[in-house]
């Protein structure tokens, strides 16, 4: 009983990966995007958008990790989706239909400012126009070009009330 029980089990499992799988397709809108989905507990799809429509099996799929990456001489610079992925966390493949993903751009900048006693803190947010939130990096090749983004905050008519550098921390 307990080998035929184990035999039935194995060959259900064996089904289960061997049976094809009905197919749809997945295309990124947005050049320069790479993008991982995951589906399921072990499987991992990276798209690129110059790759056009990729083929994958049918099911709910959500992302692991976006970037976008844009290259000018010496200079380069990427953002990276990251955490939430508003309406992208459930990204569904039908048979034979393409989904399309549009992520990136337009982006829209958000600031969130946290005071306490004698500092006052500013934090960037980068949303996408699917309401992902992504984190900018400027890279280069030159390292006097590697400086502090700057900050001026002023008021409605325009007068300088505070000026600086962002720093770490």
């Amino acid at each position: 009983m307990n080998k035929l029980l184990l035999i039935l089990v194995l060959a259900i499992v064996l089904l289960f990966f061997i049976y094809p799988r009905p197919k749809g397709y997945i295309e990124i809108d947005t050049v320069g995007v790479e993008m991982t989905l995951r589906s399921g507990w072990f499987r991992t799809t990276t798209i690129t958008a110059k790759q056009g429509p990729v083929e994958v099996p049918v099911g709910t799929y959500r992302p692991v990790r976006a970037k976008i990456t844009a290259e000018r001489g010496d200079l380069w610079w990427s953002v990276q989706g990251y955490g939430s992925w508003g309406n992208l966390s459930s990204l569904k493949v039908t048979k034979g239909l393409t989904t399309i993903v549009k992520l990136g751009p337009p982006f829209t900048l958000r600031t969130d400012v946290y005071r306490s006693v004698r500092t006052v803190s500013i934090a960037l947010s980068m949303v996408g126009r699917e309401g992902e939130y992504w984190m900018p990096q400027l890279l280069t090749n030159n390292a006097s070009d590697n400086q502090k983004p700057r900050l001026k905050i002023v008021d409605e008519s325009e007068n300088v009330l505070a000026s600086g550098s962002f720093e770490y921390g």
